[in-house]
């Protein structure tokens, strides 16, 4: 498709990096013509390369510099594209764009690269930590908050979870509260940021820290069985003193044991409690439980 201007010798439409040869030929008495071959010039390489970032891009020229970005195709997401660098910046992460690189030498050129921005992890809203009072009813104990970062992250392998006390400490991933961790009030809100370990983006959400009055045991009355054959042994039904334990709260759960450590390791329960022999003779203790399920 290449043209030439038999008048001037001028080739216009060639093509970059191509040789072509001329003939000149004189048309007077002592005519005569020569041959000149020649390359045209290449094209401006305008080979570059996107690394993706949370928010957008950073761009590598590998070929000519110099020369002006922009979008190909213009974002409606508010995306901002640097003219000289090419660095996009308030982009959507997971958002695909494309990016034109023109340069402005003599065999100008233009190339589009097209690039997704990095995502934010995928992180689930967490439900409160609920845990039971210490033996001080305030409100305030020591908690495991990693308790909550299978659920915050949904098990990924690749994400990392910390917690904060602002927002900003969170944004910043700064002044990490420790594990264990003991709130500062009840209802207490702490802020959960979520970092994917492979591409450094990060998400934040909320996580609330409840904790649960524990049920109050009150002291009841001895349990007393007329001994017939004054042995010193009977048949006690302990649930008679389930009432009185509990003060009347029908939504707790007694169970009986004969060492204080098992009550409150909440092991070895006397089953059944309602046709219990003592086995300490005359006078026993024994420990009750009381749980709120």
């Amino acid at each position: 498709g290449a043209l030439i201007d038999v008048n001037t010798g001028e080739i216009t439409n060639a093509s970059p990096d191509t040789s072509y040869s001329v003939s000149y030929t004189t048309n007077g008495i002592c005519a005569s013509s020569e041959v000149v071959t020649f390359d045209t010039l290449s094209l401006d390489d305008v080979s570059f390369s996107i690394t993706p970032t949370c928010d957008g891009g950073l761009v590598t020229i590998t070929g000519v510099p110099g020369g002006t970005f922009g979008f190909n195709t213009p974002p409606i997401d508010g995306a901002v594209i640097d003219f000289n660098t090419g660095a996009v910046t308030n982009a959507t992460p997971g958002e695909t764009y494309e990016i034109q690189y023109t340069t402005s030498g003599s065999c100008a050129n233009s190339n589009v690269v097209q690039f997704t921005v990095n995502s934010l992890p995928s992180i689930n809203a967490p439900t409160p930590l609920e845990v039971c009072d210490d033996g001080v009813p305030d409100g305030i104990t020591v908690m495991d908050l990693s308790l909550k970062d299978s659920e915050v992250t949904g098990g990924n392998p690749d994400y990392v979870v910390s917690y904060h006390e602002t927002p900003s400490d969170a944004d910043l991933g700064q002044d990490v509260l420790p594990v264990p961790y003991t709130n500062t009030v009840n209802n207490q809100v702490v802020h959960v940021r979520v970092e994917d370990v492979v591409t450094g983006c990060y998400d934040t959400t909320t996580l609330e820290l409840v904790v649960e009055q524990a049920p109050v045991a009150f002291s009841p009355q001895p349990l007393l069985y007329c001994d017939p054959d004054n042995d010193g042994f009977g048949v006690f039904d302990l649930t008679a003193a389930d009432a009185e334990i509990t003060g009347g709260d029908a939504t707790l759960e007694v169970s009986y044991h004969e060492t204080e450590a098992n009550a409150d390791n909440g092991v070895d329960a006397i089953v059944p409690a309602t046709a219990y022999g003592n086995i300490t003779e005359d006078v026993q203790t024994l420990y009750a439980r009381v749980e709120n399920p």
